[in-house]
């Protein structure tokens, strides 16, 4: 049971609060996990959206709104998943099952709808094994995003679109894409690594 001090710690960025709430919630992802399966991906992209989705829902959690933490965070986890297989099997959000990208650029960009590509991160979740794990996931980012990479990502989790970005960032849109695929790639070998533990 998670309480309501380890949460709102988190929430502040405590590295051991939210390994704390990743090593609780580790085996009911693992296992929400197996029942799903994207088009064109494998069982890491949908562990990716899983990831994503606990920790959003650790930044999103209100007590003064939501049920408990845990029917909270399992309810973003499942949300954020059959969102981005729902994204995934429509074909217009290939962002959420295109961690490794084999396209050439030119098909890319005919394919890209970029007004229509959301995110939908509406609970992120980052699973850690341990504590070392916790700390390596921080330097990976760290070590392995660029500056314009961490901003991105930022803006990933704040549900905003290609478009948005784009604005925000001042790039052009397939620029923007780019950095996403090289995001996803990152996140993707940090999963893989993790789970070889």
């Amino acid at each position: 049971m998670i309480n309501i001090h380890t949460i709102h710690a988190a929430q502040e960025g405590d590295e051991d609060a939210i390994q704390q709430i990743f090593e609780s919630f580790k085996q009911l992802m693992i296992f929400k996990t197996k029942k799903y399966f994207f088009h064109g991906g494998d069982r890491e992209d949908v562990m990716q959206e899983a990831m994503i989705g606990l920790l959003k829902a650790i930044n999103a959690y209100d007590e003064n709104k939501n049920a408990s933490f845990t029917t909270f965070a399992l309810l973003c986890i499942k949300r954020q998943i059959i969102t981005a297989l729902k994204n995934s099997n429509s074909g217009k959000n290939r962002i959420l099952n295109m961690a490794v990208s084999t396209s050439s650029d030119d098909e890319d960009e005919a394919d890209l709808t970029y007004d229509n590509k959301s995110f939908n991160f509406y609970n992120p979740e980052e699973i850690y094994l341990s504590k070392e794990k916790m700390k390596y996931l921080n330097k990976y980012l760290k070590t392995h995003l660029s500056p314009m990479e961490n901003e991105i990502f930022e803006y990933m989790l704040a549900e905003m679109t290609y478009t948005e970005i784009a604005e925000k960032t001042g790039r052009e849109l397939k620029s923007v894409d780019n950095s996403i695929q090289r995001i996803k790639k990152k996140l993707k070998t940090f999963i893989e690594e993790y789970e070889k533990e």
